[in-house]
Formats: structure tokens, C-alpha cells, sequence
């Protein structure tokens, strides 16, 4: 059985991993990393999308740093946030929400573009604590929340 194991091995690569000082274990998905990490604000852990610098390459300083921003301004970048996300929220689910943003939807992961010249363009991805089978996304240029959409 180990040779047969073995000549399979062949055709099914592993994905490669590599331990990042700041975000830990990352998995390469080819043109991005997969990570998981603590996000202070929501005192959750996280999912992290960061696109690949290069092919294999990983995360570089300024990525970090993106993620220490989105840490720092999270609260603005909530409010902003809310504002396009209310209304498809309350049409998806046939009420106004009367609560906090945050008592709805709980951060699930976000992800961390490449550098640019101008304001970066990223998601952030919020699961619905009411109702578990759906997600809201929300496209993002730095800190202005663009367009909102539901999935589930």
C-alpha cells in the first residue's frame, strides 16, 4: 500500500505553508494566502485573504500594516460599513434592524490587498448571528464602504 501512496503523492501536492512572525501559519492558495488570526476589536479569530506578492511569496511589510490599520480604524470603518449594509440587510431579511450593527453581524474575515498607489480595494465578510446560513459582504476602497451584498 505505501508504494501505491507513494506514486500518488505524485499527483497531489501539498499546499505550501510557512510560518509568518505576525500572521502565523499561512497556506498558499496560489495567488493568495489563507491565515487565521486573533482580530482584537471583535476579540475573535478571524480568516484572512492576503494576496500574494509574488508566487510564493509572503506578506509584505505593508500588508502588515494594512492590518494594523483596519485594527486601529476599525470602528470608523464599521460605521461606514453600516451605512451601505443596513438597507440590504433589512430588505434581505423584510425588517429594520433597530440594534447596533455589530449585535447583527460579528466580523469573519477580511481581505489584505498589495500595496497601492491610492486608497486600497478589499472585502470584509461579516456572519450573520440571527441567521447562520447567510453572509454579508461588503466591497471596500480604504475606508469607504462601496456595495453590500448578502450570500446564503
Amino acid at each position: 500500500m505505501g508504494l501505491i501512496r507513494r506514486w500518488l503523492s505524485r499527483f497531489v501536492s501539498k499546499p505550501v505553508e510557512l510560518d509568518d512572525v505576525f500572521f502565523g501559519r499561512l497556506v498558499s492558495m496560489g495567488s493568495y494566502w489563507e491565515a487565521r488570526r486573533q482580530f482584537p476589536p471583535t476579540r475573535a479569530e478571524i480568516e484572512l485573504f492576503i494576496d500574494a506578492p509574488g508566487e510564493r511569496q509572503p506578506p509584505d511589510q505593508q500588508q502588515r500594516e494594512f492590518f494594523a490599520w483596519v485594527e486601529r480604524d476599525y470602528v470608523d470603518i464599521i460605521r461606514n460599513v453600516d451605512q451601505v449594509a443596513r438597507p440590504i440587510s433589512d430588505r434581505w431579511f423584510r425588517k429594520p434592524t433597530a440594534h447596533p450593527f455589530e449585535a447583527e453581524f460579528i466580523l469573519s474575515s477580511f481581505s489584505i490587498p498589495l500595496p497601492s498607489d491610492g486608497p486600497a480595494e478589499w472585502e470584509m465578510s461579516f456572519d450573520s448571528r440571527t441567521d447562520p446560513n447567510h453572509t454579508l459582504v461588503v466591497e471596500l476602497r480604504g475606508a469607504e464602504a462601496l456595495v453590500a451584498h448578502m450570500d446564503g
